[in-house]
């Protein structure tokens, strides 16, 4: 009975049947294996696609490497490990810095100075001899000391993205807890904020921003 569903010509011979349901199980085989090949790949993007400003943490947390660098009045500043505080550190270059402020105003109105703040400016492009005259600016466009990367390598060395202000909380061991990338949104500040409450125990944070 079940040889009457077979096509016509592979009823001539046993062989042929032979081939014929050989061939129909390699077909079903490699679909399953093309499905499981596949799967751990849509499951991989689809938990990408999920993450809004906060970056994908990998398995094993990574640490800061210190730094030296000058601020804009040329005065030397450094980040070292182990600290006392946690840091927030922004990274951005002219076109990032402007989502700064996204950040940083919620988070001094929130922990007042409970926590450090530190801010790295990407400087990489600018020629040598134009240097003297971008200080300056910086010295009238903001008074608040921020590090001068002219080389652009400690912002290479942290990985942020051009045109996108990297905000990176770290613990006073140096182990970077989050990261995000860009303006500061609802849901980033509040995973922001959950991770630092955490670390700093809930003690003495300003009631009035929640």
């Amino acid at each position: 009975m079940e040889s009457a569903r077979l096509p016509h010509q592979y009823l001539l011979t046993p062989r042929l049947n032979v081939n014929y349901l050989t061939g129909r199980f390699l077909k079903v085989l490699n679909r399953a294996v093309v499905a499981r090949l596949i799967a751990p790949l849509l499951l991989v993007w689809g938990m990408r696609t999920v993450v809004s400003g906060e970056e994908a943490r990998p398995s094993v947390a990574p640490r800061l490497a210190g730094f030296q660098l000058p601020d804009q009045y040329d005065r030397l500043r450094t980040i070292s490990f182990p600290g006392t505080n946690f840091l927030i550190l922004t990274v951005a270059d002219q076109k990032g810095s402007d989502q700064v402020a996204s950040w940083i105003g919620p988070i001094k109105e929130r922990y007042a100075k409970r926590i450090e703040i530190a801010g790295v400016a990407d400087m990489g492009r600018i020629p040598v001899l134009l240097r003297g005259f971008v200080r300056s600016k910086f010295q009238k466009r903001q008074a608040y000391p921020v590090m001068l990367d002219w080389s652009g390598k400690v912002a290479e060395g942290i990985g942020y993205t051009p045109h996108q202000a990297k905000v990176l909380l770290i613990h006073p061991d140096g182990t970077i807890l989050v990261k995000f990338s860009g303006m500061a949104k609802p849901e980033d500040l509040k995973r922001l904020f959950g991770v630092l409450d955490e670390g700093l125990g809930n003690q003495s944070i300003n009631p009035s921003v929640r």
